[in-house]
Formats: C-alpha cells, sequence, structure tokens
C-alpha cells in the first residue's frame, strides 16, 4: 500500500503526535534514503508504532487493532486454517456471530482476492482491519501454537446453538470430554509458565474472558466463546469437588496441578454473576522454594 507523505505527516501532526519542524525532516530524510514515508517512520525514527497506524488507518478509513495487547478469540483463530494466516500473514481478531462476521488483521488491507477467498472458504463476512506486520508473525507463531482452537471447534459441537444455556445433564457429558479438559488444562499452563498469582474466568454477554493477574496487574490474554463457559465451570468445578448444580451461592474448592516438575495448589471460588458464573483461582507454588533476591528484580549496590 502506498501513503501519500505529506496526508500521512499531517495527520500525526494534527493529533499532536510530532511537529511540524519534524514532519518537515522526516519528508526531506526518508526521500534521501527512498523509503516509503511509512516505513521511514518504522524503522527511522522513534514514534510510537500505534500512533504512526493509527494515522494510516484513518487514511485507509478501516480500523486499526494493536495485536500485541488484545486477548485472543479462539472462537475466530478456528475458522481460519493457520496454513493460510502464516501464508499471508494475517490473523483472525474476532467472530460476531449475529453478523456472522470474522475481523483479520493484515498489513496489507488491499488484498481484496484474499479477503473474497476467506469469504468463500468460511461462509463468513470477512472485515480487513490494519494491525503491525511484525506483531502479526509474532502472535501467529505462539497463539496456533497453543492448539486451543481444534478443542474450542470440538467442545463447540457438543452444544447445541439453539439453547442459551447448556442443561445439567449435557454439561455432565462434555467435561467428560477431552477438549474442555484440554481447555483447563492449557488455561493452567499458561498461568504457571508466565508466574500468574491468580486467573479469573469471567461470562461476559458474548464471550467469556480469561484474565491472568502477572506482577499485580490482571492481563486478558485469551477470549472464548461464550457456548463453552457453562462446561468450562463445571470442569474447573469438579476438580474442585464442588456441587456442578449450585449456581446461586458462592462455594470454595481446591486442586492440585503439576506441570512437568512444579506443583501448583490452586484455591478456587465460584460466584454468581449476571452472565454467568465467575471462577477465581488463586495458585500457591508448593514447590521451587523462597524466590532469592536477583529472582525477585532486588539487585546489590
Amino acid at each position: 500500500m502506498t501513503i501519500g507523505p505529506k496526508e500521512l505527516l499531517k495527520i500525526l501532526i494534527n493529533n499532536q503526535v510530532i511537529s511540524q519542524q519534524q514532519a518537515e525532516q522526516f519528508e526531506l530524510e526518508s526521500l534521501k534514503k527512498n523509503l516509503p514515508i511509512d516505513q521511514y517512520l518504522f524503522s527511522e525514527t522513534g514514534l510510537n508504532k500505534t500512533d504512526i497506524l493509527t494515522a494510516i488507518a484513518s487514511i485507509l478509513k478501516i480500523g486499526f487493532v494493536d495485536i500485541a495487547s488484545i486477548a485472543i478469540d479462539t472462537q475466530a483463530l478456528g475458522l481460519v486454517p493457520e496454513s493460510i494466516s502464516t501464508r499471508h500473514n494475517i490473523i483472525p481478531v474476532g467472530y460476531n456471530a449475529k453478523d456472522d462476521r470474522i475481523t483479520i488483521a493484515t498489513d496489507d488491507p488491499f488484498n481484496i482476492s484474499l479477503f473474497e477467498f476467506l469469504g468463500k472458504k468460511t461462509g463468513k463476512k470477512i472485515v480487513p482491519v490494519l494491525g503491525y506486520g511484525p506483531d502479526i508473525k509474532k502472535t501467529l507463531d505462539t497463539v496456533y501454537s497453543q492448539s486451543l482452537s481444534p478443542e474450542v471447534k470440538e467442545a463447540l459441537r457438543e452444544v447445541s446453538p439453539q439453547s442459551k444455556q447448556i442443561s445439567l445433564e449435557r454439561t455432565d457429558l462434555i467435561v467428560k470430554e477431552a477438549p474442555i479438559a484440554k481447555i483447563v488444562n492449557t488455561i493452567l499452563e499458561f498461568a504457571v509458565k508466565s508466574r500468574a498469582s491468580d486467573i479469573h474466568i469471567e461470562a461476559q454477554e458474548t464471550k467469556t474472558r480469561v484474565r491472568y493477574r502477572i506482577d499485580g496487574i490482571l492481563h486478558e490474554k485469551l477470549s472464548l466463546p461464550k457456548g463453552i463457559h457453562d462446561a468450562l465451570v463445571s470442569r474447573i468445578k469438579i476438580l474442585s469437588t464442588m456441587k456442578i448444580d449450585e449456581k446461586r451461592i458462592p462455594q470454595d474448592g481446591r486442586f492440585s496441578f503439576n506441570l512437568g516438575e512444579e506443583e501448583v495448589d490452586l484455591r478456587v471460588s465460584s460466584l454468581p454473576s449476571v452472565h454467568g458464573e465467575k471462577i477465581v483461582m488463586r495458585l500457591l507454588k508448593k514447590t521451587g522454594g523462597l524466590p532469592t533476591l536477583p529472582e525477585l528484580g532486588l539487585r546489590g549496590p
């Protein structure tokens, strides 16, 4: 895609990202180096890439997503094959079931033939949004390797699309199947590897979000289809020896989880909410002993 330098620099000035003097300098330097203005701004200046991409997206009149900070939408991932995403450096970032629409992040939003092909292959409406190419590639290397999307798709097939809630009898069937167990294991594995202290699984109106408390700050790292929320909660309740048929009052439980040589105790709480039960898990390491001062980020004089 070709972006006019004056138009892009003018928007950056209006957004108070750069001054008029800097704009003139950047335009001159990009001509000397024979670089398109957007490439020059990314590689030769210290400007925030989000500011640059926001300006480019406004010129192209499309949306922009910061790939590095969004949560993974596993349902969207499951709709687009990994081979296509990797080959074209695109990543599905959202799926709207009401509109049957997949939002695709790309660094080449003018690849019309690709989006027409994806529309025919998936049977969905494709909406491209602008993303930063290196961030897309980096994210692709991690999200598909987690192998969550096939399990989500398989679990969704067990849920009747006509019903908004899963009956207790049906939920009991689902939680015994591998997909839900794999999803729970993946959530726990990520928590242990990222040294999270808590996991929050929260039902929202259209999705289930999974947040991890890492170094005291909650990070949304995963977005799951709302259709598997009850099955996910029931799986965790069974592990924690809670009553899966009791959803009106808070409950507490606990269980242990092993990842290699690491053993973690999990204290689990369930709490009723408007859109479904919320689960909070506190992780307590049983192995590894006390951390050293360098491991805590403290250094000597």
